[in-house]
């Protein structure tokens, strides 16, 4: 499911404008049988950094100046962002995350030991390098009931997700409407349509980009400043995303050549899941994001160029949810009280509870800002910078009858 993962990501970031490349389908199965716990933790942290980069990018662009709109007075503008990813958000290790931990199980009756095994401990992010990460195979080696010997069996290989190689991630533009009111206040609001889109084994649903928010002048209220030639204002700003991605049904197949255990096979004790009991259809990815920002802002306009600056702090929260139910091949079902049971050595079958994987992305920084406006006419230009954790850069156009 790694590289399954990677595809159904990329698609998200491509539609928010970024870039990946894909997960493969097939490896759906090997991912879960890996087991959830750790299938939660390697996507968490190879993904993490998106979820947290695109809540930078929901998060910037709103304001070109400090100064709000006169009432009756509006700007159409229309703004991209780029968030840039810090230099340990490239990388993780999985050692830290405790794969090298051995984990004691009961199979059979007796103990057995679960266990990741690889060479390199420090993998990359969907942002770090493209080169080939390399795998990492679960073992178990547990005694077999039948000879009495110690197996060591491998469970799942997973090959690790490569990055796109590149350390920002830019978001699509979307057009901002602002209108100033009365009382030194002008209100916001963005918007980025929608798309559907669909192939052979795939359909998304991007339901867009929306946001609302308002800037108010401070300086007006404190008494000895309000005559002084700058403005001095509070800017706030809320935007949401969300995104589904559904696919053709992964379904659970036994080891080549081999069979799932049946509870309705006469003479068996196995009671487990039947492979026709559950329904599969409803395998998916969906995408959450919302963000916040609070901004204290100053500026200064000089005939047709506006400089502002000030300090913003932001929370976002990015979520991730694999949808569905999933169905792999666990061990070998073996009753010991009839060695002719004509299930003895099938496939026992695990099912997922249902949308196994459930990930929050947040993020929450304080960032110091800058940025210009030009303005000529009816027409404008801007620009803007912000240093954080994930600094970002946005810059765009503008329409209106502006100040």
């Amino acid at each position: 499911m790694i590289k399954y993962v990677r595809k159904s990501l990329s698609l998200f970031c491509v539609i928010a404008g970024t870039f990946s490349s894909g997960f493969a389908q097939s490896d759906v199965a090997d991912f879960i049988k890996g087991g959830v716990q750790d299938a939660e933790k390697l996507f968490n942290a190879y993904a993490a950094p998106f979820g947290e980069s695109f809540g930078a990018n929901l998060n910037a662009g709103w304001i070109n100046t400090a100064a709000p709109l006169k009432p009756g007075r509006f700007e159409l503008k229309l703004v991209a962002n780029v968030a840039f990813v810090p230099t340990n958000k490239k990388t993780y290790n999985l050692d830290a995350l405790g794969f090298r931990n051995p984990v004691m199980r009961t199979i059979n009756g007796e103990t057995a030991v679960e266990q990741w095994q690889y060479e390199n401990a420090i993998a990359p992010t969907i942002f770090g390098s493209g080169d080939d990460a390399g795998s990492i195979i679960k073992t178990l080696t547990y005694q077999d009931p039948i000879t009495g010997e110690m197996v060591a069996e491998e469970v799942a290989e997973l090959p690790l997700p490569s990055g796109i190689g590149i350390g920002f991630n830019p978001i699509a533009p979307a057009p901002q409407l602002s209108v100033g009111l009365p009382f030194g206040t002008e209100i916001m609001g963005r918007y980025l349509p929608g798309i559907n889109t669909t192939s052979d084994e795939t359909s998304i649903d991007f339901r867009g980009i929306w946001g609302i928010g308002f800037k108010h002048d401070i300086k007006q209220w404190i008494p000895g400043i309000k005559s002084l030639p700058f403005s001095l204002s509070m800017a706030f700003g809320y935007s949401s995303s969300q995104a589904e991605l559904a696919f053709a049904p992964v379904l659970p197949e036994a080891p080549s050549g081999e069979q799932f255990a049946d509870p309705d096979l006469a003479g068996t004790a196995y009671t487990g899941p039947a492979i026709d009991n559950v329904d599969y259809n409803e395998q998916g990815i969906a995408f959450k994001a919302s963000a916040w920002n609070l901004n204290l802002l100053a500026s200064k306009k000089v005939s047709v160029l506006s400089v502002y600056g000030g300090l913003r702090y932001s929370r976002a929260k990015t979520n991730v949810t694999l949808q569905g139910i999933y169905g792999v091949a666990g061990e070998p079902y073996f009753n010991q009280d009839n060695v002719n049971d004509p299930n003895n050595g099938r496939y026992t079958l695990i099912n997922t509870d249902k949308d196994p994987i459930q990930l929050d992305m947040p993020l929450s920084q304080v960032a110091l800002i800058g940025g210009f406006r030009l303005k000529l006419a009816f027409f404008s230009m801007f620009a803007e910078g912000n240093y954080s954790k994930y600094s970002t850069v946005s810059a765009g156009i503008g329409f209106g009858w502006m100040n």
